[in-house]
């Protein structure tokens, strides 16, 4: 087998990887805001939306234009599916560890092929 051929033989033929399901992806940030860790989060979920089904998982809302804006980011509503932590964990900026506590709890009755 040459060079070429051998190369070729690892390579995922195209048609078959568009049969294949996504697998599920959940990231999990207190609140997708405007700081250094939500950039992380977000340029993840670009990085990755092509090939993975996503669900970052937050407080409150996703104000997407903004972010894409912020972060420079260009990201759409059918990139990821979002979901909300307890509302009444985002109230209050003093119980960031409860709120990574419940996302965590949040995480048992997901299903067993989502990757964390």
């Amino acid at each position: 087998m040459g060079k070429a051929e051998e190369d070729n033989f690892w390579r995922l033929d195209p048609a078959l990887h568009n049969h294949m399901p996504k697998p599920a992806v959940a990231l999990f940030h207190p609140h997708l805001g405007f700081g250094g860790s939500d950039a992380a989060v977000l340029w993840t979920i670009q990085a990755l939306r092509d090939d993975y089904n996503l669900t970052p998982i937050s407080g409150g809302d996703v104000d997407l234009p903004r972010l894409n804006e912020y972060y420079r980011t260009v990201l759409s509503g059918e990139d990821f599916r979002h979901r909300r932590i307890p509302f009444w964990l985002k109230s209050s900026g003093k119980f960031f560890a409860l709120q990574g506590a419940s996302g965590c709890a949040m995480f048992g009755k997901w299903p067993p092929n989502l990757m964390l």
